[in-house]
């Protein structure tokens, strides 16, 4: 899946389809991506430890909300940060899973650089 042409075309579409910007934007992902999963980076996202952040609504996208750039909108809400029902780990985790949904979105991978 991480290899494949449409989780590919994500980091090409974002880089205006520059092949070699496309290429650095792909390795910090990973770099990123082994920081904060280790062991568990080329594993599919479960976010069974991190449920219990996403549930707190700590970060999020606002269904059907997009700024004038079209890109969507990220909701962050600090009130529900709670360290004795989701550690920091856990939320950095969290906000990967969102962001890479965002990512997921064409428009916002285009104009959310």
């Amino acid at each position: 899946k991480y290899m494949g042409d449409a989780f590919l075309a994500l980091f090409l579409r974002t880089e205006d389809f520059k092949v070699s910007a496309a290429a650095a934007r792909y390795r910090r992902y990973w770099e990123f991506r082994l920081r904060i999963f280790e062991d568990a980076a080329g594993l599919p996202f479960s976010a069974a430890r991190e449920r219990t952040a996403l549930d707190l609504g700590y970060m999020k996208l606002v269904p059907g909300a997009r700024d004038k750039q079209g890109r969507q909108v990220l909701m962050i809400n600090v009130a529900v940060l709670n360290k004795k029902t989701a550690g920091a780990v856990e939320m950095v985790r969290a906000m990967w899973y969102v962001l890479h949904a965002a990512l997921e979105d064409p428009e916002t991978g285009i104009s959310g650089r």
